[in-house]
């Protein structure tokens, strides 16, 4: 392979028709705020940027900026539009610099549209073809469109305020921010905070049009930062090239590398792999998770082995390199982030093995009562086997009452162990085991499978009387959005135990369709003795009780729960002042004891 290295100006770079594509198998975008910081001191420093006399001012002649390296596959000689040069390595600084460019253009557009500028010729271009113009971005990097060249770049003359788009995936999201976070750092009054030191003026006192005449000479300072372009002709080795790059450097994440293996095997005219690749992030974004961590869950529950940090080296070892394993894998992955979101985000909307409202349908709702639990007590360890069950459902492995089964059990067992605050890993191997059996051929036999994963999970039960011990507190008045994180955990705990009791007292009710028991699972927290009590323990679970939302609101003072708890028709409740016909502060401990020995010895009937 033969590398052609020029020193060349910025303005050269985004010059003539020269144009850069990011491709697939890049890493994302993932300068932050430090790094802008850094990097917007560094060039102030260097134009010598100062404030005197109440302007802006800058050196433009004698200083310059080093940018850094770009490695470039294509032809140093001639730079065509429809085969740009495909970026292998700086990436990162190719997005910045455009970043840079769009912000003080579009800064400088809000304070004179009309003011003339060359800088939109670093962003955009256009080009005449037989007597039609089309505009192109000089930046093409299709995991960001249309955010790139539609929000940032406005291209077409879309207006600042014009047409938007909402980010698709956490590299778009991103990019969104790191925009703002520039478009800031170069407003009039940030700058003016960044430069003022011992200048006692304010930013009010700086006119427009110095504002805009600085921003016109910071771009052409950018312009003139010089960078070392390195072309390479090999269009074919760019993938090889560029984990040559970064793999045995500064290292890709375990995705990205995996990304950039699949797509220098598979063929993608069609573009239908890099489509799926899209739906994949654009699932993961939706989880507020990382999709890093998607990868771990998924890969761990179907290869031995694995760990956070090798899951690149699992998946050469496991996977057969040809473009027929590669498509399947892919196509799993797809399958598994729509069931990764549903994990962790069910909704009463969504479409789930193909049905409409899934989790509204029959005794469905449970399942994503169970799921949401999972969630709200923070544990993602149960994810892993969680991927096994919906995959086993999804090619009708198993039935829908063995699914609802299982996803049951997880969440009763993870209740007891995040009570006694045991260690989050403690039941991985156990998740890890069960995820490739339920993975396993049709024919099992499944019931034996979930017997043995409950007997295997009761092994790991912490001792009853360690249970009892605990306790969980709920605060009222305290809004959810204003919780603490533990306070949530306690929260959800303290609803779900009580349900899953109240439940247990009910259970010929549990089969009986969708809404049979909606009117325990909507119920709120009551504190039987009002929390204003200043008594000891009058937040603990065994000062509260379920009680539907309808009678919530009349239930104040002893006297008026009494008739009030009469009404309910969760059993629990309804007979409480029959079990505890003198209710005190007395009887909050001894009752708190009670309910976490009738969920404990609920857990271990499970069958």
């Amino acid at each position: 392979m033969k590398f052609r290295p020029f020193d060349k100006k910025i303005e050269e770079v985004f010059g003539g028709k020269n144009r850069y594509e990011i491709p697939n198998f890049q890493r994302d975008y993932s300068w932050d705020k430090k790094n802008y910081t850094d990097f917007m001191n560094d060039l102030l420093e260097s134009c010598k940027a100062t404030i005197d006399n109440n302007s802006f001012n800058i050196e433009l002649e004698e200083n310059e900026y080093f940018f850094g390296t770009l490695l470039v596959v294509g032809d140093s000689s001639s730079p065509n539009i429809k085969a740009p040069y495909i970026v292998v390595d700086g990436q990162q600084r190719l997005t910045t610099m455009t970043l840079f460019y769009a912000a003080i253009l579009n800064l400088i557009k809000v304070k004179d549209e009309n003011y003339a500028t060359d800088f939109e010729v670093k962003l955009l271009f256009k080009d005449t073809n037989e007597g039609k113009q089309s505009e192109y971005a000089r930046l093409v990097n299709k995991t960001l469109e249309p955010i790139l060249p539609v929000n940032i770049l406005n291209l077409n003359n879309k207006k600042i305020n014009g047409a938007k788009h909402e980010p698709q995936n956490s590299s778009q999201n991103w990019l969104l921010e790191s925009y703002k976070i520039i478009y800031n750092m170069l407003e009039k009054d940030s700058l003016f905070n960044q430069l003022k030191k011992n200048n006692t003026s304010s930013s009010a006192d700086i006119s427009d049009s110095n504002y805009i005449s600085f921003l016109d000479n910071f771009g052409k300072f950018l312009s003139k930062a010089t960078v070392i372009i390195i072309f390479s002709e090999e269009l074919e080795s760019a993938n090889i090239i560029y984990r040559n790059f970064n793999y045995r450097g500064k290292p890709l994440s375990q995705p990205d590398l995996i990304k950039n293996e699949i797509f220098s095997i598979l063929e993608d005219d069609s573009g239908s792999v890099l489509s799926s690749w899209k739906e994949i992030e654009k699932n993961i974004y939706l989880t507020d998770e990382k999709l890093s961590t998607f990868f771990y869950h998924y890969m761990i529950g179907n290869f031995t082995n694995t760990t956070k940090n090798n899951l690149f080296e699992i998946f050469l070892e496991n996977e057969k390199p040809d473009e027929k394993t590669y498509l399947e894998f892919i196509n799993k992955l797809k399958l598994n982030s729509e069931f990764y979101k549903e994990i962790i985000k069910p909704s009463d909307s969504s479409k789930v093995f193909g049905i409409e409202y899934f989790f509204k349908q029959d005794s469905n709702p449970s399942i994503m009562r169970d799921l949401i639990f999972l969630n709200s007590i923070e544990v993602v360890q149960t994810r892993i086997l969680l991927l096994s069950i919906f995959e086993a459902m999804n090619s009708k492995k198993i039935s829908s009452k063995i699914f609802r089964k299982v996803i049951n059990i997880i969440a009763k067992h993870q209740c007891l162990h995040v009570l006694t605050k045991s260690p989050s890993n403690k039941l991985t191997p156990i998740y890890k085991t069960y995820s490739k059996k339920f993975r396993g051929s049709k024919d099992q036999d499944f019931n034996k499978i979930i017997s043995n994963l409950i007997s295997e999970l009761n092994k790991k039960l912490p001792d009853k009387d360690l249970v009892i011990k605990e306790d969980l507190f709920y605060d009222h008045n305290k809004k959810l959005k204003s919780m603490q994180s533990a306070e949530k955990k306690n929260r959800a705990l303290i609803k779900y135990i009580l349900s899953t009791i109240s439940v247990d007292i009910q259970s010929e009710n549990s089969e009986r369709g969708n809404d049979g028991l909606a009117f325990i699972y909507n119920a709120t927290l009551e504190h039987i003795i009002d929390q204003e009590n200043n008594i000891k323990n009058v937040k603990s679970i065994g000062n509260i009780i379920l009680l539907e939302q309808d009678l919530h609101k009349n239930s104040k003072g002893s006297e008026n729960k009494k008739i009030v708890y009469s009404k309910s028709k969760i059993t629990l409740t309804n007979s409480f002042w029959e079990k505890y016909p003198k209710y005190d502060e007395n009887y909050i401990m001894k009752r708190k004891n009670s309910i976490l020995s009738e969920y404990y010895d609920i857990i271990t009937k499970l069958q």
